[in-house]
């Protein structure tokens, strides 16, 4: 071979190198970019995630029937801040309410006993026996001058009753479906963030694989130099954009500290008989396959103008032997008794004094069907007893003579059935102690609750540490409840005292007594925990100048100083080292 020829393909070889080396970078480029492209891929479907997981976490979890709102106004510092400005207004009703109650109990009790003494026992023959006096007997009900009773304008009008008694009651209900609210209050605590967190997505996803590194070569022929390094490429589009941080959730319900509370509201539905009309057009959920199974998807016809309302009818006076009772009198004879009548052709008769129809009912559901029950005066037992002021035979409230703080109390009574005097008295007397009672009950536990509120801030101030908030807020509750107990019951026996110091000086003098052995008590147990220090406990006598030389760590104090010292140790924990000092001391 001429040295022409080598050179030549000398000079092939060499241009087949530097192709080679060109297609291999080439093909590394390549990877890299794909790779790069990738890797923004991947970043840019990260963010979206986030952004998707923060915005619809909530919209995914919660069904079609259900509301979630946050309790607004209902904070912790909010309801704390009316339980506290409302507790005065409690305790201030809760004393009210007391002295009213004790005052009332005494006037009653003393226009009883006045009633007890002037009351005269008269017969059921002449309604002049008596007259100007405060009057007593046990007479039949009389049906004379008692006028018809009907609801006119109605199906039940005077064409088709006329029900002659002191009084007429009708309960009216009609079939209907009914919409049930549920509502449940959520507390979570706040010492942990209340959104939701983005969930890590943990799915795999393909690598960029590395490109394989090229074999050497080892071909006789001369290598090609290697190419150039290729500079980083620093345009946007091949850098991955790091996903921007997301903002803190700054609202109340995410800050650490107290509790977040939330109102889930859910809805059912039903078919039952109501006295009053319900508007389903104005139900939340008409929509949902509940309304349409629960109710058959049917609307609740409108309230007819045929169909009465429940409501009772009183006659304005009605006769008792030869004695008159007014409309006071009458309302408390009882409308117990089943009315039978002939109704119109529309209704049909069910049991005794019930009636129904189905002239308003939904086609294809029982929706709409109507029913009423009538009673009224019993005339199987006709026999009451009356006490009552007598005016020429027209009986009114007898009012006892005034006493003092007992003006405008009277008595005026109608009992069913007959009574001896002395079994009517004692009737009287036993409602007076019962509602008296029940009184103070309900003004003791509103003096314990108004007391209780105002401790509501110190509860919200330990709902706020963290991870044990709730719990420590319900122990301050329930500690509160039981300090504020004997603050009450003070508070109460004060109350109910002064009102009978007016009234009755010995029982109010025996309250009052009552509660200054109970402050007293409270004072004596103040001063004996007090008296426990260590070094209250271990002082000698002070000198002329009220100052105490003989203890070495206190020379020189007076012992109120000393004992603002010793609560401020206690409060420090150190009380305990103070009191092996001063014993090594001595």
């Amino acid at each position: 071979m001429s040295d022409e020829d080598a050179e030549v393909a000398e000079a092939e070889a060499e241009a087949e190198a530097e192709a080679e080396a060109e297609a291999e970078a080439e093909a590394e480029a390549e990877a890299e970019a794909e790779a790069e492209a990738e890797a923004e891929a991947e970043a840019e479907a990260e963010a979206e995630a986030e952004a998707e997981g923060n915005s619809s976490v909530e919209a995914e979890v919660e069904p079609r029937d259900v509301d979630v709102t946050e309790a607004k106004g209902a904070s912790p510092c909010g309801c704390s801040c009316w339980a506290f400005l409302l507790a005065p207004l409690v305790i201030i009703g809760a004393v009210a309410l007391v002295g009213w109650n004790e005052k009332r109990s005494v006037c009653e009790a003393k226009a009883i006993n006045q009633g007890k003494g002037a009351a005269v026992e008269v017969g059921c023959s002449d309604a002049s026996e008596g007259s100007g006096e405060l009057v007593f007997f046990s007479c039949p009900l009389l049906q004379t001058g008692l006028a018809p009773l009907s609801f006119q304008g109605t199906d039940f009008g005077s064409s088709y009753m006329n029900f002659v008694g002191l009084g007429l009651k009708i309960d009216t209900q009609m079939y209907q479906c009914v919409e049930t609210q549920h509502t449940v209050e959520t507390t979570s605590s706040s010492s942990s963030t209340s959104g939701s967190s983005t969930p890590t997505d943990t799915s795999p996803r393909r690598r960029a694989a590395a490109p394989a590194p090229a074999p050497p070569d080892t071909s006789p022929r001369r290598r090609a130099a290697a190419p150039a390094p290729t500079p980083p490429d620093t345009s946007p589009r091949r850098r991955a954009a790091a996903p921007a941080p997301t903002p803190p959730d700054t609202s109340p319900r995410r800050r650490a500290g107290g509790r977040r509370l939330a109102t889930e509201y859910t809805y059912t539905y039903s078919q039952s008989w109501e006295d009053t009309h319900i508007d389903s057009y104005g139900f939340q959920d008409r929509s949902t396959f509940e309304f349409a199974s629960d109710c058959n998807g049917v609307d609740n016809p409108p309230w007819p103008n045929e169909l009465p309302r429940s409501q009772t009818l009183y006659g304005q006076s009605a006769r008792v032997g030869p004695y008159t009772i007014n409309t006071e009198l009458v309302k408390t004879v009882p409308v117990n008794a089943p009315v039978s009548i002939t109704p119109k052709s529309s209704w049909s008769q069910s049991t005794a004094g019930t009636y129904t129809s189905n002239s308003w009912k939904a086609s294809g559901s029982d929706i709409g069907s109507v029913r009423v029950n009538i009673t009224g005066t019993d005339w199987g037992s006709p026999q009451v007893t009356v006490l009552g002021r007598s005016a020429k035979g027209s009986i009114s409230a007898w009012t006892p003579a005034s006493t003092y703080m007992c003006a405008g109390y009277s008595l005026h009574e109608l009992k069913m059935g007959p009574m001896s005097k002395g079994d009517f008295f004692s009737s009287l007397e036993s409602e007076n102690t019962g509602l008296t009672w029940g009184l103070r009950f309900l003004g003791f536990v509103l003096l314990w609750v108004g007391l209780s509120l105002c401790a509501t801030p110190c509860q919200v101030v330990a709902e706020f540490v963290p991870f044990i908030g709730g719990c420590l807020g319900n122990c301050v509750c329930f500690i509160t409840a039981i300090v504020c107990f004997l603050p009450a019951t003070a508070i109460f026996l004060f109350a109910a005292g002064v009102v009978w110091v007016g009234m009755r000086p010995g029982v109010g003098g025996a309250l009052l007594g009552v509660f200054a052995v109970l402050a007293c008590g409270l004072g004596v147990c103040k001063c004996f925990v007090r008296s426990k220090s260590p070094v209250a406990r271990n002082l000698k006598e002070p000198g002329e100048d009220g100052r105490y030389y003989d203890d070495p760590l206190w020379y020189g104090k007076t012992r109120g100083e000393i004992q603002h010292a010793t609560d401020l140790e206690k409060a420090n924990g150190n009380a305990a080292s103070r009191d092996g000092d001063w014993k090594r001391a001595n």
